[in-house]
């Protein structure tokens, strides 16, 4: 399916369907369709099909335009039901935002806009922000819930560490790895969410705000710290337990060695004070 297919329905509109990835680094040869500015420079891309690169697509978006004021607009269930049958699961119903003649709809992953021309551009913006910013959201939220399981069964190693455990040091020493990486993960798009509110407001401005408050962001972004803080603070204790374990360990092969040289010292000694004494007899 090209950028140009119509996704049609009896009930609505007719409306142009893009695809879209979110990279970083070099853009050469594609279709940049926005540059995000955060911590680090993101660019939404337009994709040309989806056969090719069927895996890379991060949001599929409809663009549609009003047709005219009606009784009982079809649109709204249409747009609904396209959202949520895509081909990532959705974890939520769609969201729908109404904004200065401007509608919404937001599912993982889907998206529908329905704006007049003059200012799809605008809202387009605005909502590929957000979008690049809830996608990293989510995967932290999933790799966090994954490791929960992980974190509890480290707990007591964070108190307590034994022989036991050495086996399972590399684990843990991996384990911390992952939760500082994924806290950096996170403190580089804390600018894509957390943002002063721009005077004079502005439609793209409004918008991008209205999704970051329907969605929740900050206050997930806030719980998420929270959660890292936790792996930080269990995987922590669990490196000094095992450093000292560690050093400890150290300390006594040591001092067995100087024991095993002192008691080889005695005995030698020994040896070689009996045929002194013998000859003396």
């Amino acid at each position: 399916m090209s950028t140009s297919d119509l996704m049609t329905d009896s009930r609505s509109n007719a409306g142009t369907v893009e695809l879209i990835q979110f990279i970083q680094g070099d853009v050469k040869d594609r279709k940049v369709l926005h540059r995000i500015l955060g911590s680090e420079t993101w660019y939404a891309c337009l994709l040309e099909s989806r056969t090719s690169e069927a895996r890379s697509v991060d949001l599929e978006l409809m663009i549609t335009e009003p047709l005219g004021k009606l009784d009982d607009d079809p649109w709204f269930e249409f747009a609904k039901n396209w959202c949520e049958s895509g081909v990532v699961t959705p974890v939520s119903r769609a969201t729908l935002i109404s904004l200065h003649g401007i509608d919404v709809y937001w599912c993982t992953g889907r998206a529908v806009i329905r704006s007049p021309q003059d200012r799809v551009e605008a809202v387009r913006r605005a909502l590929l922000e957000f979008a690049v910013a809830e996608r990293e959201l989510v995967a932290l939220e999933k790799n966090v819930h994954a490791s929960w399981r992980s974190l509890e069964g480290d707990v007591p190693t964070a108190f307590s560490y034994s022989e036991a455990n050495v086996r399972d040091r590399a684990e843990l020493g991996k384990r911390f790895q992952t939760a500082i990486g994924l806290q950096a993960r996170m403190s580089r798009i804390i600018p894509l969410i957390v943002q002063p509110a721009q005077y004079p407001p502005t439609l793209e401005s409004q918008l991008h705000e209205r999704l970051r408050e329907r969605l929740r962001q900050e206050d997930r972004l806030e719980v998420l710290e929270q959660q890292l803080d936790v792996f930080q603070r269990v995987y922590e204790m669990c490196g000094q337990r095992s450093s000292d374990f560690m050093v400890a360990r150290s300390g006594h092969i040591l001092e067995w060695i100087i024991i095993f040289l002192l008691a080889i010292q005695l005995i030698l000694a020994i040896l070689e004070y009996l045929p002194s004494s013998t000859t003396g007899t």
